[in-house]
């Protein structure tokens, strides 16, 4: 009860397992309305006007086919419509007043409810993220005048190749140069020459984490973007005059209080909280 957060050892396979989950909860299946089975029934038989009694067969009788109740189809059509939300109520972002910055390291906005301090790096982070991850936007490759040589172990080698269309979309530029070495003939941009080989090998870690899930190639792209994202969103710093374009940019996003850890964007102070922060009624 004393902590508000918990980590998982193995974040990778908690996520693989929730979507799978996701994923079989909302497959669609066929369900099958429970009919009247002749087996069940008793035999009928004919009335003592039409001479003996005799067994109708079970060939002359057909099935009953039983329909869903109306009143259930009704119900569910108005639960339906309670749900409905009009396109411009869903994609009508909050309005904020810009109030300055505090300390170079977070904004302060005037909401409709209360103070709101946005993390301007957490929000770059998660317009980057979904730029990347849409397509939006591409991570930028920059040829290298001398191929950089990586030596890994034959599983990685085979993974790279069997993956290289994918690590391309990251960046990279990869060739089997035979046995367990690799060259690596162009990188993404904002990588100095001396984190090449760590960031490509922290995306071979990344596949073999997901290695065997049916999304191995789109949760891999998922854990380099992040970490992409990180780094073009400390490369240039962040103005008051450009908090106007961020915030437009952020609530476009899917999940726009969020960076891509989980970590907030926006955080709220209520008017409610301040008022009994200064012990007003």
């Amino acid at each position: 009860p004393a902590k508000r957060e918990v980590r998982f050892a193995e974040p990778a396979q908690v996520r693989i397992a929730i979507l799978d989950a996701i994923e079989e909860a909302l497959r669609p299946k066929e369900v099958v309305a429970p009919g009247i089975s002749v087996q069940q029934r008793p035999s009928l038989q004919l009335g003592e006007n039409e001479g003996s009694q005799q067994a109708v067969t079970e060939d002359e009788v057909e099935p009953v086919k039983s329909s869903p109740p109306e009143n259930k189809i009704a119900w569910r059509h108005e639960e339906q419509k309670e749900l409905e939300v009009t396109p411009e109520e869903a994609s009508k972002p909050p309005e904020f007043r810009i109030l300055g910055a505090l300390s170079k390291r977070y904004a302060l906005l005037e909401g409709d409810e209360g103070l709101v301090l946005l993390e301007p790096q957490a929000a770059r982070e998660r317009v980057f993220y979904e730029r990347l991850i849409n397509d939006q936007g591409e991570i930028e490759s920059q040829g290298l005048l001398v191929p950089v040589l990586l030596e890994l172990d034959v599983r990685d080698v085979d993974l790279l190749m069997r993956f290289r269309e994918h690590f391309d979309q990251a960046g990279f530029a990869l060739e089997s140069f035979g046995g367990q070495t690799v060259t690596i003939s162009a990188a993404p941009s904002f990588l100095n020459e001396n984190d090449i080989k760590r960031s490509l090998i922290d995306l071979v870690d990344l596949v073999i984490d997901r290695d065997g899930s049916s999304r191995v190639k789109k949760l891999a792209y998922e854990g380099f973007a992040s970490k992409v994202s990180y780094v073009l969103a400390r490369q240039d710093g962040w103005s008051e005059s450009s908090l106007s374009g961020l915030l437009d940019d952020l609530f476009k996003c899917d999940l726009p209080y969020c960076d891509p850890a989980g970590r907030p964007t926006l955080v709220q102070i209520s008017f409610q909280e301040l008022d009994r922060k200064f012990g007003k009624s």
